[in-house]
């Protein structure tokens, strides 16, 4: 039995998780030739899960984003196909490396912002900016600059909720997650959730 549910919603988007892969027999042939081409099981078990998602949701006049992490895949879809969406999943635990954070903020500015992030929620917050960034090809993780940020609002999952801008002007909103019930033995994620300013 298939685990899919929508996880959060909001005016401009909606979540859905699932931590139950698609059935081989399921997937179409531009799928199964995707498949094929996966060696490690890890990628093919987090394709599956990404596979379910996509196929659980008409694509057609909508932007989408997807994500996995350990055994949960996430997919956030934005109603109007015009405004791009990124999201990004991480376990709380995840080890990181020390020098990640100067990498990710190379600006004094923008480090000050985001000081208050936790370093694994920063990169999950960048990660999710530059998927959302419809130039992403033309530049790095951290060239999306973080450029405001608050903290949670009335919804109690937010912990932080801000705006940032891409190199070429596009400018977009964000909301960071701390969710504690995707998997049954209490692993926290963050969820980060990046979408353009409909103004």
């Amino acid at each position: 039995m298939s685990t899919l549910s929508t996880l959060l919603a909001s005016d401009h988007y909606s979540i859905t998780q699932t931590t139950t892969p698609l059935d081989i027999a399921l997937l179409n042939d531009a799928q199964r030739d995707k498949l094929a081409n996966l060696h490690c099981e890890t990628a093919r078990h987090h394709a599956l899960l990404g596979f379910q998602l996509k196929n659980s949701v008409p694509q057609e006049g909508r932007s989408l984003s997807l994500s996995h992490s350990e055994n949960v895949a996430v997919m956030a879809v934005h109603r109007d196909e015009s405004h791009c969406i990124g999201v990004d999943i991480e376990t709380v635990h995840r080890r990181v490396n020390p020098k990640l954070r100067a990498k990710l903020t190379p600006s004094l500015d923008e480090s000050q912002c985001v000081e208050k992030l936790p370093t694994l929620a920063l990169w999950s917050l960048k990660e999710a900016l530059w998927k959302a960034w419809q130039n992403n090809s033309q530049g790095l993780i951290k060239d999306v600059t973080i450029t405001h940020l608050e903290g949670g609002s009335s919804n109690k999952q937010v912990i932080f909720h801000g705006n940032a801008q891409a190199p070429c002007g596009q400018v977009f909103h964000w909301h960071l997650y701390e969710i504690d019930s995707l998997k049954s033995d209490g692993t926290s994620f963050y969820l980060a959730v990046a979408f353009m300013d409909t103004v």
